[in-house]
Protein backbone atom coordinates (compact mmCIF):
# COMPACT_ATOMS: atom_id res chain seq x y z
CA UNK A 1 0.00 0.00 0.00
CA UNK A 2 2.95 2.28 1.35
CA UNK A 3 4.58 1.57 -2.34
CA UNK A 4 0.82 2.41 -4.44
CA UNK A 5 0.59 5.63 -2.59
CA UNK A 6 4.29 6.56 -3.06
CA UNK A 7 3.58 5.71 -6.75
CA UNK A 8 -0.01 8.02 -7.31
CA UNK A 9 2.21 10.83 -5.46
CA UNK A 10 5.03 10.40 -8.18
CA UNK A 11 2.48 10.21 -10.90
CA UNK A 12 0.58 13.11 -9.00
CA UNK A 13 3.73 15.56 -9.36
CA UNK A 14 4.92 14.07 -13.35
CA UNK A 15 1.18 15.47 -14.35
CA UNK A 16 1.59 18.90 -12.93
CA UNK A 17 5.43 18.82 -14.86
CA UNK A 18 3.71 18.08 -17.38
CA UNK A 19 0.86 20.30 -17.15
CA UNK A 20 3.40 23.53 -16.62
CA UNK A 21 5.22 22.36 -19.72
CA UNK A 22 2.25 22.47 -21.92
CA UNK A 23 1.22 26.22 -20.53
CA UNK A 24 5.17 27.15 -20.99
CA UNK A 25 5.29 26.28 -24.73
CA UNK A 26 1.66 28.36 -25.08
CA UNK A 27 4.31 31.47 -24.67
CA UNK A 28 6.18 33.16 -27.16
CA UNK A 29 9.73 33.88 -25.36
CA UNK A 30 11.31 37.22 -26.82
CA UNK A 31 15.10 37.63 -27.46
CA UNK A 32 15.19 40.69 -25.10
CA UNK A 33 17.64 40.56 -22.27
CA UNK A 34 16.09 41.59 -19.10
CA UNK A 35 17.74 42.10 -16.01
CA UNK A 36 17.04 40.54 -12.91
CA UNK A 37 14.73 43.49 -11.65
CA UNK A 38 12.65 42.52 -15.11
CA UNK A 39 13.15 38.69 -15.40
CA UNK A 40 11.62 38.83 -11.65
CA UNK A 41 8.66 41.14 -12.21
CA UNK A 42 8.14 39.97 -15.91
CA UNK A 43 8.12 36.11 -15.63
CA UNK A 44 9.11 34.55 -12.13
CA UNK A 45 6.33 36.67 -9.84
CA UNK A 46 3.91 35.31 -12.16
CA UNK A 47 5.16 31.69 -12.34
CA UNK A 48 5.61 31.67 -8.73
CA UNK A 49 1.83 32.74 -8.13
CA UNK A 50 0.26 30.24 -10.89
CA UNK A 51 2.14 27.41 -8.21
CA UNK A 52 -0.12 28.96 -5.72
CA UNK A 53 2.87 30.95 -3.95
CA UNK A 54 1.33 34.58 -3.54
CA UNK A 55 4.49 36.35 -2.18
CA UNK A 56 1.98 38.74 -0.36
CA UNK A 57 4.13 39.10 2.87
CA UNK A 58 7.28 40.93 3.05
CA UNK A 59 9.54 38.16 3.78
CA UNK A 60 8.76 36.55 0.30
CA UNK A 61 10.90 38.75 -1.58
CA UNK A 62 14.80 39.82 -0.71
CA UNK A 63 14.95 38.32 2.90
CA UNK A 64 17.94 38.94 4.63
CA UNK A 65 20.43 36.04 5.69
CA UNK A 66 23.83 36.11 8.09
CA UNK A 67 26.66 34.09 7.51
CA UNK A 68 27.62 34.50 4.02
CA UNK A 69 31.22 35.68 4.35
CA UNK A 70 32.02 33.04 6.79
CA UNK A 71 30.28 30.47 4.38
CA UNK A 72 32.13 31.32 1.85
CA UNK A 73 36.09 31.76 3.34
CA UNK A 74 35.13 27.73 3.94
CA UNK A 75 35.20 27.09 0.23
CA UNK A 76 38.80 26.47 -1.32
CA UNK A 77 37.52 28.39 -4.44
CA UNK A 78 34.53 30.51 -5.61
CA UNK A 79 32.91 31.98 -8.13
CA UNK A 80 33.44 35.42 -10.15
CA UNK A 81 29.41 35.96 -8.50
CA UNK A 82 30.13 35.25 -5.14
CA UNK A 83 33.68 37.00 -4.76
CA UNK A 84 31.47 40.17 -5.94
CA UNK A 85 28.77 39.23 -3.62
CA UNK A 86 31.37 39.27 -1.05
CA UNK A 87 32.94 42.67 -1.94
CA UNK A 88 29.55 44.34 -2.21
CA UNK A 89 27.57 43.11 0.67
CA UNK A 90 29.48 41.87 2.94
CA UNK A 91 28.32 39.36 5.51
CA UNK A 92 24.71 40.01 4.95
CA UNK A 93 22.87 38.18 2.14
CA UNK A 94 19.23 38.87 0.17
CA UNK A 95 17.98 35.88 -0.69
CA UNK A 96 15.70 36.64 -4.30
CA UNK A 97 12.89 34.28 -3.02
CA UNK A 98 12.32 32.04 -0.44
CA UNK A 99 8.97 29.78 0.14
CA UNK A 100 7.73 29.36 3.52
CA UNK A 101 5.62 26.32 5.00
CA UNK A 102 3.21 26.75 7.23
CA UNK A 103 5.23 26.16 10.16
CA UNK A 104 7.38 29.34 9.35
CA UNK A 105 10.50 27.53 8.13
CA UNK A 106 11.66 27.44 4.40
CA UNK A 107 10.63 25.14 1.95
CA UNK A 108 12.72 26.44 -0.96
CA UNK A 109 14.62 29.54 -1.82
CA UNK A 110 15.07 31.02 -5.65
CA UNK A 111 17.87 32.58 -7.32
CA UNK A 112 16.83 34.97 -10.16
CA UNK A 113 19.66 35.37 -13.01
CA UNK A 114 18.56 37.60 -15.94
CA UNK A 115 17.59 36.07 -19.42
CA UNK A 116 20.08 35.80 -21.33
CA UNK A 117 22.40 34.14 -18.80
CA UNK A 118 22.88 30.46 -17.87
CA UNK A 119 20.50 29.93 -14.43
CA UNK A 120 22.91 27.69 -13.29
CA UNK A 121 25.61 30.10 -12.75
CA UNK A 122 23.68 31.30 -9.29
CA UNK A 123 23.38 27.20 -8.17
CA UNK A 124 26.52 27.97 -5.29
CA UNK A 125 24.98 31.32 -4.12
CA UNK A 126 21.79 29.78 -3.94
CA UNK A 127 23.68 26.70 -2.20
CA UNK A 128 24.94 29.78 0.02
CA UNK A 129 21.51 30.58 0.89
CA UNK A 130 20.71 27.41 2.01
CA UNK A 131 23.20 27.02 3.87
CA UNK A 132 22.18 30.34 5.81
CA UNK A 133 18.74 29.85 5.86
CA UNK A 134 19.14 26.01 7.15
CA UNK A 135 21.42 27.27 9.99
CA UNK A 136 18.37 30.18 11.20
CA UNK A 137 15.71 27.92 10.93
CA UNK A 138 16.99 24.07 11.29
CA UNK A 139 15.45 22.75 8.00
CA UNK A 140 17.33 22.71 4.72
CA UNK A 141 15.15 24.41 1.82
CA UNK A 142 15.17 23.16 -1.52
CA UNK A 143 17.10 25.16 -3.67
CA UNK A 144 15.70 26.51 -7.54
CA UNK A 145 17.07 28.53 -9.49
CA UNK A 146 16.51 30.10 -13.21
CA UNK A 147 16.51 32.94 -15.91
CA UNK A 148 12.42 32.94 -16.35
CA UNK A 149 12.96 30.80 -19.08
CA UNK A 150 15.05 27.57 -17.56
CA UNK A 151 14.03 26.54 -14.35
CA UNK A 152 16.59 24.00 -12.29
CA UNK A 153 15.85 22.41 -9.36
CA UNK A 154 18.31 20.95 -6.55
CA UNK A 155 17.44 18.92 -3.41
CA UNK A 156 21.35 18.53 -2.59
CA UNK A 157 20.31 16.19 0.46
CA UNK A 158 19.28 13.84 -2.28
CA UNK A 159 19.85 14.59 -5.61
CA UNK A 160 21.71 16.29 -8.33
CA UNK A 161 20.08 19.16 -10.11
CA UNK A 162 18.07 18.30 -12.48
CA UNK A 163 16.02 20.88 -14.97
CA UNK A 164 12.22 20.94 -14.47
CA UNK A 165 9.23 22.91 -15.95
CA UNK A 166 8.44 25.36 -12.98
CA UNK A 167 7.85 26.06 -9.43
CA UNK A 168 6.35 23.15 -7.15
CA UNK A 169 3.27 23.95 -5.11
CA UNK A 170 3.79 24.24 -1.39
CA UNK A 171 2.63 20.51 -0.80
CA UNK A 172 5.37 18.90 -3.24
CA UNK A 173 7.93 20.83 -1.32
CA UNK A 174 6.45 19.30 1.54
CA UNK A 175 6.36 16.16 0.53
CA UNK A 176 10.17 15.61 -1.15
CA UNK A 177 10.91 17.39 2.70
CA UNK A 178 9.36 14.78 4.50
CA UNK A 179 11.12 11.87 2.07
CA UNK A 180 14.57 13.16 3.50
CA UNK A 181 13.36 11.84 6.84
CA UNK A 182 12.06 8.38 5.18
CA UNK A 183 15.65 8.21 3.76
CA UNK A 184 17.26 8.73 6.92
CA UNK A 185 15.33 6.13 8.85
CA UNK A 186 15.92 3.24 5.85
CA UNK A 187 19.25 4.37 5.59
CA UNK A 188 19.84 3.95 10.13
CA UNK A 189 18.15 0.86 9.60
CA UNK A 190 21.59 -1.02 8.24
CA UNK A 191 21.28 -4.23 11.05
CA UNK A 192 18.44 -6.40 11.55
CA UNK A 193 17.89 -9.91 13.23
CA UNK A 194 17.96 -13.04 11.86
CA UNK A 195 16.73 -16.07 13.28
CA UNK A 196 18.87 -18.96 12.83
CA UNK A 197 18.29 -22.67 13.49
CA UNK A 198 20.47 -24.43 16.42
CA UNK A 199 20.25 -28.30 16.71
CA UNK A 200 17.50 -28.34 20.31
CA UNK A 201 17.22 -24.59 19.78
CA UNK A 202 16.72 -21.39 17.94
CA UNK A 203 18.64 -18.48 18.76
CA UNK A 204 18.84 -14.57 17.16
CA UNK A 205 21.75 -12.89 16.36
CA UNK A 206 22.27 -9.04 14.43
CA UNK A 207 22.66 -9.53 11.10
CA UNK A 208 25.07 -6.55 9.02
CA UNK A 209 22.73 -7.09 6.23
CA UNK A 210 22.41 -3.39 5.36
CA UNK A 211 19.12 -2.08 3.67
CA UNK A 212 19.13 0.95 1.22
CA UNK A 213 16.93 3.49 0.47
CA UNK A 214 15.01 3.06 -2.93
Amino acid sequence: MADKDKLDVEIKLLRTEVAKAKKAAEKIQDDHDYNEAETRDRWIDEWLKESGWPLDQKRDREFPVTGMNSRLSLRESSTADERAFRGAKGDIGFVDYVLWGDDGKPLAVVEAKRTRRDPRVGEQQAKLYADCLEAMYGQRPIIFYTNGYEYWIWDDCVYAPRRVQGFYKKAELELLILRRSSRRDLASATERIVCVSIPSRRKCRPSSIAIHAA
